[in-house]
């Protein structure tokens, strides 16, 4: 047995440093013939012939035959290209003319499929005029007697070189602005403000809409439905503590704010200079600010790095908020012009979308309709959806995105009648299809008085048919109803009581359908085609009849039906012909209409040339590959990178705008020399601004930073909190005193327990109550101040003395029993249960115990 003294021990040490990039790698080949190698021998294989009998003489020729090839291939020089080099190069021009040839192909016929010649529009002009408006009655089917109503808006157009314009009629039950003005203030973080300006006049000029600057003067004399911009940066004083300006006043006499800016803890004074501020001034409206959840702007919206959102408000597209007040609106844009955007035409664009969307508005009742606008006037007539109330605000709007022009109108509308006209149903069939026998039931709430009163059926203007309601005059105080047979083409109408002089007693809308037939489906192999009959897209039930190919002879006839399902190769004796237009003749009263239906037969996709096409070109890809792709080789690898790198950014900061901090947060809360946590001195650096940017700083730096300003002796920090120095000075406490109540104060406040603040008796620091109990609190600091205060308050209840921690009590403990003055007696109270010695932990234990 080897002797363990003769024994050697190798050790074998491996090394990785992260700053060097350690790489092994295993390559392993597996040694095979090429695919090219394969076929060559394949084909010498075949040409080889089997079976041959050979001479012994034949068999010494071949063989020296083949030595003396042999001989001469040795001798012959090897050519300059190989033969593979040059089947590689074949291939890939091959195949590169095949791709050519296709794409060439492809892109001819898209550009002959897509090829549009325009013509230029030498001028354009427009001009749109009002000429109508109304709120009609518009009962419901279910609820024919219950007042619904609808905006009724009449437009005339004019046009030239303008097309198509997509118009839109809404209703609102809120105040809508219809002008636009700029306030001329101080303006912080504003460098871009000329562009901005230029372009959102711009912007709106092909609205039609006009932008004017207005001065702090002007601001008190706007009417309602004005919508004020404030690109100041900061809230201008008048708005914030003003009278008339003030910003509670402007809403409530319906005019809408849009303020870009900051939060308004600060302001524009009247001589230019920023100075703090109080948002609480603007109550009853109850404006606060959350700086504390981070919003982002939704795609399309330019804004970047908002600063806050409004408490209680709505947000829009991610960082807006709007905050409605009596009958204004609050728009807040959360950034400074340079702060919030890259440039001002940026700002501007959002500014202009906003004010031409108005998001923040819920329209009660809609209405469009795609109206091509001539030379000559065109009237057009608008008729919303039905809403509850008989004055509104109704918005009419249209714009021509190509060209760049449009139009928006604003209106306020009150119900011209008393009264209200009422239909028993709403299916009126179009003249063509027969007539519709319904009731009309007037309300007429007149004074009083008689008068020959007259049914009437206005349609642009044009009156289609009169009647009497009665023979005799009828009360202007009463509810008549009578029948009525209605015989109208499709259409918007409005229906009319007015007397022989003309006036109206009351007015409403009416809407004959127009008949659609929607092919829902069809079998091909059996020749089935399925239609149905809507009216305005509701069902309804039709009778006529039905032939195929234009032969009257093969007829199908039907009654009383929403769908009807034709069996074609039943009606023509045979089956359709494939890829072919075939026509189905509908006959429904007056009308007839022919429906054209293309019967395609299955296809396969090889009978597309082009994916015939392709499916060569993918085999010669293929095959090329295939024969030329280099061999593959497996290998394994370890990778183990570089840690990445970190960017930051030095930002030079004044001492004594790191110690504003404290007291803005402190002017936040509304609180006084109190000490705080990591967190909202971190929270405080959020308003800070760094090219136009907000600062976020590490937990590190940041404690970092309080550790210097500890140093030069201007912050003291303790439990975790950190004060200034110069508090101790201003409050007559230390800092240590100061952190000892806000820690009580956070007990209190996270268990809901009543306390009072510090200072507010000589004899205790603070008196706490739980479930009516009364608890005097002392915070220990030195002895010689808690044992007098300590005495004093025992007639009043239970006293607590609290310690930072359990050496500190100890401490104090021992002191009790030392024979100072007071000691004695006290150390007895402590023994007696009349005063508690706790410690933080113990406290915030035992309170929470008292509230369960």
């Amino acid at each position: 047995m080897v002797d363990i003294k003769d024994l050697r021990i190798r050790k074998r040490t491996y090394q990785f440093g992260i700053k060097r990039r350690y790489s092994s790698e295993l390559k392993y080949k597996k040694v095979q013939k090429t695919p090219m190698q394969k076929i060559q021998e394949a084909i010498a294989a075949w040409r080889k012939p089997k079976g041959k009998i050979v001479l012994e003489d034949e068999d010494e020729e071949k063989k020296t035959t083949m030595a003396l090839e042999q001989s001469v291939k040795k001798k012959e020089k090897k050519p300059l290209v190989s033969q593979k080099i040059i089947m590689k190069a074949g291939g890939a021009f091959v195949l590169f003319i095949l791709i050519m040839v296709t794409a060439v192909l492809f892109f001819q016929s898209s550009v002959y499929s897509q090829e549009v010649v325009l013509n230029p529009v030498l001028s354009q002009s427009f001009s749109i005029d009002v000429t109508g408006y109304d709120l009609l009655t518009a009962s419901s089917k279910e609820q024919p007697r219950y007042p619904y109503y609808t905006a009724f808006v009449r437009l005339s157009l004019e046009g030239k070189g303008v097309g198509e314009i997509p118009m839109q009629l809404e209703a609102y039950d809120t105040v809508v602005p219809s002008s636009v003005y700029i306030l001329r203030s101080h303006r912080y973080q504003a460098e871009t403000y000329p562009e901005f300006i230029n372009t959102l006049k711009t912007n709106l000029s092909a609205w039609g809409i006009p932008v004017n600057e207005i001065g702090m003067d002007e601001l008190s004399s706007l009417p309602s439905q004005s919508l004020v911009i404030v690109p100041s940066g900061y809230i201008p004083e008048q708005m914030l503590i003003g009278q008339d300006t003030r910003l509670t006043s402007l809403l409530a006499r319906g005019i809408t704010v849009l303020y870009i800016g900051q939060p308004f803890f600060r302001m524009y004074g009247t001589q230019g200079a920023v100075v703090s501020a109080n948002p609480a001034a603007l109550d009853p409206m109850m404006v606060s600010f959350d700086e504390m959840s981070p919003t982002s702007s939704v795609t399309g919206f330019n804004l970047k790095s908002p600063l806050y959102s409004i408490s209680g408000g709505t947000m829009i597209w991610g960082s807006v908020s709007a905050l409605s007040y009596e009958q204004g609106y609050l728009i807040a844009l959360p950034q400074t012009l340079d702060g919030g955007w890259g440039s001002g035409e940026d700002a501007a664009e959002d500014v202009y979308h906003l004010i031409v969307q108005m998001p923040w508005l819920a329209p009660i009742g809609t209405a469009s309709e795609n109206v091509t606008v001539g030379e000559n006037a065109t009237l057009i007539e608008l008729f919303t959806s039905t809403f509850e109330g008989n004055n509104k605000y109704v918005r009419a709007y249209g714009f021509n995105e190509e060209i760049g022009i449009g139009f928006s109108k604003v209106l306020y509308i009150q119900k011209s009648t008393n009264g209200e006209l009422y239909t028993q149903g709403h299916d009126i069939k179009p003249a063509g299809l027969g007539s519709t026998q319904m009731d009309i039931m007037a309300e007429l709430n007149e004074p009083g008085g008689e008068e020959r009163l007259f049914f009437t059926i206005t349609h642009f203007l044009e009156e289609v048919d009169r009647e009497p309601i009665a023979k005799t005059k009828v009360p202007l105080n009463s509810q008549p109803t009578f029948p009525y047979e209605f015989v109208l083409p499709s259409g918007n109408y409005i229906l009319n009581v007015v007397d022989s002089d003309g006036k109206a007693y009351a007015r409403s809308y009416l809407k004959v359908g127009t008949l659609e037939i929607v092919q829902e489906r069809h079998i091909t192999a059996t020749d089935i085609y399925k239609f149905s009959f809507y009216l305005d897209g509701q069902p309804t039930y039709v009778t006529g009849s039905v032939y195929v190919g234009g032969n009257t002879a093969n007829k199908m006839d039907f009654e009383n039906v929403h769908e009807v399902e034709i069996e074609a190769a039943k009606l023509l004796g045979g089956p359709l012909a494939a890829n072919e237009d075939h026509t189905f003749t509908f006959t429904l009263g007056e009308f007839e209409f022919t429906e054209t239906v293309r019967k395609i037969s299955a296809r396969s996709i090889f009978d597309n040339p082009f994916m015939m096409g392709a499916v060569v070109i993918g085999v010669v890809a293929l095959g090329i590959g295939f024969l030329f792709a280099r061999k593959g080789v497996t290998m394994y690898g370890l990778d183990i990178p570089d840690f990445p790198p970190q960017s930051t950014t030095k930002i030079p900061m004044k001492k004594e705008k790191l110690l504003g901090i404290f007291h803005k947060i402190n002017d936040r809360y509304k609180w006084k020399a109190t000490p705080l946590t990591l967190n909202e001195v971190k929270s405080g650096f959020r308003g800070i601004l760094y090219g136009g940017k907000p600062i976020f700083i590490s937990d590190y730096n940041l404690e970092y930073l309080l550790l210097r300003l500890m140093g030069m002796g201007l912050v003291k920090k303790e439990l975790k909190y950190y004060g200034l120095t110069s508090w101790e000075e201003e409050t007559g406490n230390t800092v240590r005193h100061l952190a000892f109540f806000r820690k009580l104060r956070d007990i209190c406040i996270n268990n809901a327990v009543p306390f009072t603040p510090l200072g507010k008796s000589k004899n205790y620091d603070s008196k706490i109550t739980i479930i009516g109990q009364d608890i005097y609190v002392h915070l220990y600091d030195d002895a010689g101040r808690i044992i007098p205060n300590a005495l004093a308050s025992l007639k009043n209840g239970l006293n607590i003395i609290l310690f930072e921690e359990e050496a500190e009590r100890s401490e104090f403990y021992e002191y009790l029993s030392s024979g100072y003055a007071g000691g004695t007696t006290l150390k007895l109270e402590v023994q007696a249960g009349s005063v508690l010695l706790k410690t933080w932990k113990e406290f915030e234990g035992m309170v929470k115990e008292m509230k369960v």
